[in-house]
């Protein structure tokens, strides 16, 4: 009847390269940019995790440092028990402080 076949080989071309050029996932220029990316964003989401972490061994040390006032106070008052409970609640901050900071004793 009254079909195009001229018309319809051209598409059925054109469907078949689309699927050739699928079929071997060539890629355009801008497809290479795809790995430097990931490592950028990599890049940050780590430094973003030492950030936490650093953020997190200062207010540890924050909370040692005051352990230890507690501790002096305590000892100025004669409650001795409860300055060695806080001095070692101090060192016991300070250990997860190392361990945050990535440090050995």
């Amino acid at each position: 009847m009254f079909f195009n076949w001229k018309g319809i080989a051209i598409v059925l071309a054109a469907i078949a390269v689309v699927v050739g050029l699928c079929a071997l996932d060539l890629r355009c220029s801008g497809g290479g940019e795809e790995i430097p990316v990931i490592a950028r964003a990599r890049g940050e989401i780590e430094a973003g995790v030492k950030e936490q972490r650093i953020l997190q061994a200062d207010e540890l040390a924050r909370l040692a440092r005051d352990m230890r006032a507690l501790a002096k106070r305590y000892v100025e008052r004669g409650e001795n028990r409860k300055a060695q409970r806080a001095i070692g609640a101090a060192q016991e901050l300070d250990r997860k402080i190392r361990e945050l900071r990535g440090e050995s004793k």
